[in-house]
């Protein structure tokens, strides 16, 4: 199954340090204090993957830092949606390896949300469903898969981030809570749109460096971790189902018809707007990677999507992913649906080749591949809407695991988050799956009968 790739030479270059600087210049800034950051080099001041944990001198976490500019999130943490504040959807956890097996499982009296892995916890919001009336937060061990804290009320929560040692959970009527990551206990509460204007919010927030960001009823909005205060909020060509995207230096939002924006991540100026033919309201997540950003639906088509470069805005090419693609390594790694065929999600994973655009390999899996893949231990991990997960080498799509879930793992789509909703997370050398109203986690293990699933003749097909 070929996936369509159209990409021009900027998809692999990197080298911002000028157009940031002059970015820095036509905003009024300091363009010579951006182009001598100390703390990350210019291509990493776009992506935001750097490795280097510290922050500007003199940041903390939180005390003695300049607003925005906290510690960066260990890297090797699922601390947001699709693992990172960039949702590339993969993680180097070399404790990861395979072969694994099933760790743990958890059984909770409703569905899960996506979880989030840092500081041998994982957090999980349990009846974390869009409009849910109630739901709960709780912290298990990584490594069992026991309650370590909870389950804490998080109103009807749906959705979280980390970020400072604190979590964020948004629910759909815009309250944002802050809770201590290490007990649970609740810090503050933050309605983002007032009344008696109402709104909503149906996208995950991002959190990072100090700062919390969410798109809520055609709003983008930076709220200050301290205290829950708004820094800044812009309107938008769209309403929301896209969680932001966020860098060192920059925090971008993606809706229908190619309406996708980029905004100073601390002051929230507008730095550039990618406007399409059209406005639909709607969105997806988008993914930075480098300096190109991907961003699904291409004028309101559900199968394809565009990338713009990250520091211009202008247009660099196209691509066809239905769910939020993963990256790593040099490959881009694709998840195509098809219609429902008898209810269940029809799909396949695809690995591309980033710098020349080719098909490396397809995994059917049982034809039913229905997850935004991640990337771990040099595996990619999917799941299907008959409840099987599957692991595939990275660099062949050898089929290396499989196991039944007991539950239909479905992701988002470009049109909606929904209760069945699956993201998979990894770090602290767990895995961790959302299958219904249980919570699976798997590690490494010694080699072994019932282990794992090898097939010797990979469903895999270059």
């Amino acid at each position: 199954m070929a996936v369509a790739w159209s990409c021009a030479s900027a998809c692999g270059r990197t080298g911002l340090g000028d157009a940031l600087v002059e970015g820095a210049t036509a905003r009024g800034e300091d363009a010579a204090a951006v182009a001598t950051a100390p703390d990350v080099d210019a291509t990493e001041r776009v992506a935001g993957n750097s490795s280097d944990a510290t922050a500007r001198p003199g940041a903390d976490a939180f005390t003695g830092s300049s607003l925005g500019w906290a510690a960066r999130p260990d890297p090797s943490t699922a601390s947001s949606y699709l693992v990172n504040s960039a949702h590339t959807g993969a993680i180097d956890d070399a404790t990861l390896m395979r072969p694994i097996g099933r760790a743990w499982s958890r059984a909770f009296d409703a569905p899960t949300s996506y979880p989030l892995i840092a500081g041998g916890l994982v957090y999980v919001i349990v009846n974390g469903v869009w409009g849910a009336s109630s739901s709960s937060l709780v912290a298990l061990n990584a490594t069992t898969g026991t309650n370590v804290w909870g389950p804490v009320d998080a109103g009807g929560a749906f959705a979280l981030a980390l970020d400072g040692g604190r979590l964020f959970t948004l629910d759909s009527d815009t309250h944002l809570r802050a809770f201590d990551a290490a007990t649970g206990q609740s810090i503050w509460t933050a309605t983002l749109i007032e009344p008696p204007y109402g709104g909503s919010a149906s996208a995950p927030p991002t959190a990072y460096r100090g700062i919390v960001y969410a798109s809520v009823s055609n709003t983008v909005m930076a709220v200050d971790e301290r205290d829950g205060s708004v820094l800044w909020k812009q309107t938008v060509w769209g309403s929301d189902i896209s969680a932001p995207t966020v860098s060192d230096f920059a925090a971008f939002a993606s809706y229908f018809c190619a309406q996708d924006y980029a905004f100073d991540r601390v002051s929230g100026q507008v730095l550039w707007h990618h406007a399409g033919s059209c406005i639909a309201g709607q969105g997806g997540t988008p993914m930075l990677v480098g300096n190109t950003l991907f961003t699904r639906d291409d004028c309101c088509s559900s199968s394809s999507g565009i990338t713009v470069d990250a520091v211009s805005g202008s247009l660099v090419g196209t691509f066809s992913a239905t769910l939020p693609p993963a990256f790593h390594g040099g490959r881009a790694y694709f998840v195509n649906t098809a219609s429902r065929v008898s209810g269940v999600v029809t799909g396949a994973l695809s690995a591309i080749d980033m710098a020349t655009g080719s098909n490396l390999w397809t995994f059917a899996g049982d034809g039913f591949i229905a997850t935004s893949p991640l990337v771990v231990g040099g595996c990619v991990y999917v799941g299907s809407s008959e409840g099987a997960l599957f692991g595939v080498a990275e660099t062949t799509g050898a089929q290396t695991f499989q196991d039944t879930t007991g539950a239909a793992l479905e992701s988002e789509s470009v049109l909606s988050i929904q209760p069945t909703d699956v993201a998979l997370a990894a770090g602290d050398g767990v895995l961790v799956v959302p299958a219904g109203s249980t919570l699976l986690g798997y590690a490494h293990v010694d080699a072994g009968p019932g282990v794992a699933t090898i097939d010797a003749s990979p469903s895999a097909s270059p």
